[in-house]
């Protein structure tokens, strides 16, 4: 199997290190951004296959790059939000920024990677169907 890609956006250095080093310990490749704004730099790279990013971040939250992301590109990836405060992540916007799911800190880096392989297999299962 070709090696996944996943891009982790998140403010907190501790945790896009536990992630990269979870992620890269089950074979994925990871590119990893401290801001939204650095994140989109990462289309540079071509883009991941899945993508896990943090709601609130200075400059603009995860929703804004989700939205920002759709823009730039045909077909976004499926995209993890984490969040502290899921109250302020509306439902309605977060489907039209493409937004798959939605998980509450504090996580494990165990949990982040078991919905990360099931959304890609979700979207396996859609491309073959």
């Amino acid at each position: 199997m070709t090696s996944r890609t996943v891009w982790l956006i998140d403010d907190e250095l501790p945790i896009r290190s536990v992630l990269s080093r979870r992620f890269e310990s089950m074979g994925y490749t990871t590119h990893t951004a401290a801001s939204a704004e650095q994140g989109l730099e990462l289309l540079e790279h071509g883009l991941p296959d899945a993508i896990v990013v943090d709601l609130q971040m200075p400059g603009m939250t995860g929703v804004e790059f989700a939205m920002r992301l759709s823009e730039r590109v045909d077909r976004s990836p499926p995209i993890l939000l984490l969040t502290a405060r899921s109250h302020l992540a509306a439902e309605d916007e977060l489907r039209t920024a493409g937004i798959r799911r939605v998980m509450v800190k504090p996580f494990s880096a165990r949990e982040i990677v078991r919905e990360i392989e099931l959304l890609l297999e979700t979207i396996d299962q859609e491309r073959v169907a």
